[in-house]
């Protein structure tokens, strides 16, 4: 099991070796985004032992769970720099009230995924489930980092 798990991260490594742009896109939308999101649902399956229809389903509730959180960070993001640019302004109040129910909806999202998740997964799969997901962003972002340092060279 630990060879295969190394060629499937080799596998990955391979198809992050042309460019890191695509992990700041939507990586739905081209060829690379949809062969890595295929290792992905195959390493998933493998480390949670579960099947193809599970699978989809949690990667399907994942996706749409981070987009959302994405858009909501945007927000606040957008909501912080106004706030930061204007301390004076007379609506200020009201933008601290739009950054707090943000907050609240960051937080809401998160708690609406679990309980979905808990419809489709034991508790000790949602726990790999969420290792997994830590150490596939930890390591796209080395692989990405490593990919920038060796461009500035």
């Amino acid at each position: 099991m630990k060879n295969t798990s190394y060629i499937v991260f080799a596998i990955l490594i391979f198809l992050l070796s042309g460019t890191y742009s695509f992990a700041q896109n939507d990586t739905s939308k081209d060829g690379r985004g949809k062969e890595v999101r295929k290792v992905i649902k195959e390493k998933f399956m493998e480390k949670l032992y579960i099947d193809e229809k599970t699978t989809d389903d949690y990667l399907s509730l994942y996706y749409n769970q981070r987009k959302t959180i994405s858009d909501l960070k945007k927000q606040r993001r957008n909501i912080l720099n106004y706030i930061e640019e204007n301390p004076g302004a007379a609506d200020i109040s009201q933008k601290i009230d739009d950054m707090i129910d943000t907050e609240t909806k960051i937080n809401d999202t998160r708690r609406q995924f679990f309980n979905e998740m808990k419809k489709i997964l034991s508790p000790q799969q949602i726990a790999g489930a969420i290792v997994f997901q830590k150490e596939i962003r930890k390591f796209l972002k080395h692989e990405i980092n490593k990919r920038k340092h060796n461009e500035d060279r």
